[in-house]
């Protein structure tokens, strides 16, 4: 398999910044993001009032909107973000997956967090070229001491997913495309990360999974709501 390799993430200086942001450098896709975040939504038959105490994220749903320019004019994507199931492993070679389908610069030998993570375009263009992708470079993965971090105006770090199931063949690891009125299941997974490099040494890391919540964006910072995952 051959993607296209992103460059090293690097901590940035600005606090409550996700490095995760900076993967998009090398793999610009044709949708700019311009959103402040997801806007939470309930999904039809199910009220977060509801949920398991063990799966609060059962009757969330993210809508997320952001733009793509055709023609000099700005046309509105819209997706919603759901998740159907989170399992968290030992590592993850314990999924059983071939390690080349993974993307290395963000594996660890830290706990394994594998979403069922169903998405839904409900507006946007028809595809037009080979050059439009939809990202999943939106998603990102926060815990209890990130989201503090993130409100108390700390420098805080969390990597892109390191497991994407729809990446594409000789292409940019995070692309899928989906027309508007499509939708589809993808597992998406992340490492936990308590590697303190240089210059992250001031970074509250994802260590752990107390609290992890899922947020949609390409700007920097927890912005909108985030659809809890654990307790």
């Amino acid at each position: 398999m051959k993607w296209k390799k992103l460059r090293p993430l690097l901590a940035l200086p600005m606090a409550a910044l996700l490095l995760f942001a900076t993967a998009c450098q090398e793999q610009t896709p044709s949708s700019a993001n311009s959103g402040d975040g997801g806007v939470l939504i309930s999904q039809e038959g199910s009220t977060p009032s509801e949920n398991d105490p063990e799966k609060p994220y059962v009757g969330q749903t993210l809508s997320y909107r952001t733009y793509t320019y055709q023609t000099g004019e700005a046309i509105p994507v819209v997706y919603e973000f759901s998740v159907e199931n989170v399992q968290i492993f030992d590592a993850y070679t314990d999924i059983g997956l071939p390690e080349e389908d993974f993307f290395p610069d963000f594996l660890t030998d830290q706990e394994f967090v594998l979403l069922d993570l169903h998405v839904k375009k409900t507006e946007g263009p028809e595809r037009a070229g080979d050059d439009d992708w939809d990202t999943m470079e939106v998603v990102k993965l926060a815990n209890q001491a990130t989201k503090e971090a993130d409100q108390n105006g700390e420098a805080y770090s969390s990597a892109p997913p390191c497991y994407f199931s729809g990446h594409p063949e000789d292409n940019s690891y995070y692309y899928y495309w989906l027309n508007p009125g499509e939708e589809e299941t993808f597992q998406v997974g992340w490492c936990l990360d308590d590697d303190v490099q240089e210059g992250r040494e001031q970074s509250v890391l994802l260590t752990d999974t107390q609290g992890l919540a899922l947020y949609i964006g390409l700007e920097g910072g927890l912005n909108g709501s985030g659809i809890p995952l654990t307790p």
